[in-house]
């Protein structure tokens, strides 16, 4: 990946500015994939589940109420107002291929995406904000129309922390040094499901706030561990009960959960095993070597059983850029 290059009088001036990426993974409380049997229902974490349950027919009620609560809007306003529209990427040149954001909504003037994300990539931070800035002047066409800018708001779900960032959720602006907001027309909201999971281990249910225990049920896959919350909440008992449904009748979802299962089993048990025997019998330089060598061949082995180059990105940790380079080398 090229080096960004940073220009001298601003590196001196903001060299108290910290970056999000700049800051180490915190690999605790990520929520692993566990087979069909030891659980009761599938997490959102899982991309299929994600899509199942958001465009579930009672999918607008839900993602109404996490829209009102991190938005601080009237839930019946935005029940009554929102329109689940194509999650087609708008695009500004018919050559480009099709992109597909994991969820788009629009209420009155304003578009909402909302975003899985279990690669912690920074290709896929870009990613997801190029998708928000292409909604944002997605009408606007020429100058006759700069008015025509609409709000965008970026939501991205995060199977994964930062060392530093402990709450569930941070709200990000366009701000200058002194932190006063250029504006409120580009909006990304972070939510970290494993900083959510360690305050529920650490505080328990009760500690959460609303919108924390509604997609704490979401996540969570023992639904013994949900009874107060069913209790208390009428639309996680709502939520609980659909997830459930189709984790144990949609056929799809269970072929792509069981597939996706195994890909990771494969890659995990069978090819870091191999790689690391080979490691200690040949010397640790000969044996990364040969790991580089099977890593690219399970890629590649991966894609030929059509799983997505963002699955394969996510299951060997690389950016999907460097995924297309070695497809591209077949």
């Amino acid at each position: 990946m090229p080096q960004r290059k940073e220009f001298p009088s601003l590196k001196v001036r903001n060299q108290n500015i910290e970056t999000l990426y700049s800051l180490d993974i915190n690999n605790e409380f990520i929520l692993e994939t566990k087979p069909r049997d030891q659980i009761d229902k599938i997490s959102i974490v899982n991309d299929d589940m994600f899509h199942t349950m958001f465009n579930h027919p009672n999918g607008k009620k839900y993602v109404s109420f996490i829209l009102s609560k991190l938005l601080d809007v009237d839930n019946n306003k935005l029940l009554k107002d929102m329109q689940i529209i194509s999650n087609d990427v708008p695009k500004n040149n018919k050559k480009i291929l099709s992109q597909k954001c994991d969820f788009v909504c629009q209420i009155d003037n304003t578009v909402i995406t909302i975003e899985m994300n279990n690669n912690s990539s920074i290709e896929i931070l870009h990613r997801n904000m190029d998708y928000n800035n292409k909604q944002f002047n997605a009408i606007v066409k020429n100058s006759k129309n700069y008015n025509k800018y609409r709000q965008s708001i970026l939501i991205n779900f995060n199977n994964f922390a930062f060392l530093g960032k402990d709450k569930t959720y941070y709200i990000y602006y366009l701000k200058d040094e002194d932190g006063t907001v250029l504006t409120d027309a580009i909006i990304i909201i972070n939510i970290y499901i494993p900083n959510l999971r360690k305050k529920c281990y650490t505080l328990g249910i009760e500690g959460l706030d609303e919108i924390e225990k509604f997609i704490y049920a979401q996540i969570e896959e023992d639904n013994e561990k949900l009874d107060s919350l069913i209790r208390e909440m009428e639309i996680v008992k709502e939520y609980v009960s659909d997830a459930s449904n189709v984790t144990n009748n949609d056929d799809d979802l269970k072929f792509n959960y069981d597939r996706e299962l195994a890909a990771r089993e494969e890659l995990q048990n069978v090819w870091v095993e191999k790689a690391f025997d080979r490691g200690l019998k040949r010397g640790l330089e000969q044996g990364l070597e040969q790991g580089k060598k099977e890593k690219i061949a399970m890629i590649k082995a991966m894609f030929a059983k059509d799983l997505t180059i963002e699955f394969i990105a996510d299951c060997v940790n690389m950016s999907i850029k460097d995924i297309k380079n070695i497809l591209k080398t077949d």
